[in-house]
């Protein structure tokens, strides 16, 4: 089920039409203020927000997000090209992607295709296995586990922690960055990697109990090596 947030009847029309034929079903939400308490309910894999609503969209999303039965739902934002500082509100309140229209429909259903629950929660195998100190993520099923107990990232951070953990120890710019884990067509500068690298941060501390990724002043970031004393 893909919940979609929209005032305009032609809007959902066209990606609720795009969307059932890749087998996806949708329902429309009207008012942003309706979408907590159906996603309550539903339990989407995912919200597609029309973010010509402007101020009631950030709200929202932190509450889905701060709320223990929702705050796994993918927020994926429809954003218009001059729409800068929106970009960076809906990112701090929570929203995992953010599209730049016009863009092709097929990333968003890709992007989507990804996001269905794979049949094994564990990795079946060693192979296709990266680890780096207490983290380990299976390049086969997108599943990253840290201290043993899997940790869910949306898709930016997850392309984050791949680049850091294919090169460990190496300092990757902010540049390097947007191009290794944000869609070709996606708003992203400095800012947006600073935000999205700080969500990384607390998911992975929050289950290790310590900061797994250093910062490089004026350089940028890279896997912390481990404290030896």
């Amino acid at each position: 089920m893909v919940l979609i947030v929209s005032q305009e009847t032609e809007f959902y029309l066209l990606f609720s039409h795009i969307l059932q034929a890749e087998g996806f079903d949708t329902e429309l939400i009207h008012k942003p203020v309706d979408t907590h308490a159906t996603a309550e309910t539903k339990r989407p894999m995912a919200i597609v927000l029309d973010c010509q609503l402007n101020s009631e969209l950030a709200p929202m999303i932190s509450g889905l997000k701060n709320d223990t039965p929702t705050s796994q739902i993918s927020v994926i934002g429809l954003l218009a090209a001059d729409a800068q500082a929106q970009h960076i509100d809906l990112l701090k309140a929570g929203a995992d992607e953010i599209f730049q229209r016009p863009f092709p429909p097929a990333q968003l259903v890709a992007l989507l295709h990804n996001k269905r629950p794979a049949k094994s929660k564990k990795p079946a195998s060693s192979k296709g296995l990266l680890a780096y100190r207490d983290v380990e993520l299976n390049l086969d099923t997108h599943r990253v586990y840290a201290a043993g107990r899997e940790v869910k990232l949306p898709p930016i951070e997850y392309k984050l922690l791949l680049h850091f953990m294919l090169s460990p120890g190496k300092v990757f710019g902010r540049e390097d960055l947007i191009v290794a884990a944000w869609p070709r067509k996606a708003i992203a500068d400095e800012r947006s990697v600073d935000v999205h690298i700080g969500r990384l941060r607390k998911a992975l501390k929050r289950a290790i109990g310590y900061d797994m990724i250093r910062t490089v002043r004026t350089a940028g970031y890279a896997l912390a090596e481990p404290d030896i004393s």
